[in-house]
């Protein structure tokens, strides 16, 4: 029998007094599974590999700014915006240079990250300006 518990599929196992066995591992799970794949295209310039390993990656890389230097064996990538506030960048960042440094076979990659300081004026927290004016004269 399939049971969901928070929010996790799961099958029955076992009952015993008292107890249930579930199984939450994924009905594959343990099985030989066998693909038939088509490839069509190969990648073989390297700035294009530089650009297609981000996207493998990352999974968008429309956002990266990518320069390849054939003559120094050198890509600087300028991070998408989004980079910046995304946890699981510091991840994929590591796996991306580690198949950038084997696949490509860089010896330099420059992740560039920028903070730009825009002329627009600070937004005022509202939250902020009420607490300070709750704190004002007693009567």
């Amino acid at each position: 029998m399939t049971v969901t518990v928070r929010n996790r599929s799961g099958v029955i196992t076992g009952a015993t007094a008292g107890r249930v066995r579930v199984d939450f591992n994924n009905r594959l799970a343990g099985k030989t599974l066998r693909y038939t794949f088509t490839v069509r295209e190969k990648v073989t310039a390297p700035a294009e590999q530089v650009r297609a390993l981000v996207e493998l990656h990352y999974g968008h890389s429309t956002k990266f700014t990518i320069t390849y230097i054939e003559e120094e064996s050198a890509a600087t990538i300028v991070l998408a915006e989004r980079c910046k506030t995304d946890l699981r960048w510091h991840t994929v960042k590591l796996a991306l240079v580690r198949d950038l440094r084997s696949v490509v076979d860089l010896r330099r990659i420059d992740l560039v990250e920028s903070y730009i300081k825009t002329d627009a004026p600070e937004a005022v927290d509202d939250s902020e300006a009420d607490a300070s004016d709750a704190g004002g004269e007693e009567e």
